[in-house]
């Protein structure tokens, strides 16, 4: 299988409902290298990231990043090796890894996700 690194989410800006942002395609992993945030508001605000397995309700321990704070017009870059997989079936929630966010404030931080897929 060919590996390809790529923008696998984003710019996207954050809202606050809880919101899947990557699904794993059919037949494939995906290694997550970096997360990029910035919070592009006047004020301080906050971003959670979720790792939710495939077929599982999204809760408190898919947590992978728990309220990272960033100040008006920070930008934080973080490198990861986080292995996401999908089982073969279609890709859903049901079959695939996914990456959730939230936001402590709607208009405030945007993201960026690299990566490497096998396809």
């Amino acid at each position: 299988m060919a590996m390809t690194y790529k923008r696998l989410a984003g710019p996207l800006t954050a809202t606050t409902s809880t919101t899947s942002i990557y699904t794993v395609p059919q037949n494939s992993t995906t290694v997550i290298k970096e997360f990029i945030f910035t919070n592009y508001s006047a004020a301080t605000a906050t971003i959670t990231v979720y790792i939710k397995e495939a077929n599982v309700t999204l809760a408190d321990g898919h947590i992978i990043i728990s309220d990272l704070s960033l100040s008006a017009d920070e930008t934080f870059s973080m490198s990861a090796s986080l292995v996401l997989h999908n089982d073969g079936g279609t890709a859903s929630a049901t079959t695939s890894d996914q990456i959730h966010i939230v936001a402590s404030a709607g208009s405030a931080i945007n993201l960026v996700m690299n990566g490497i897929e096998d396809a």
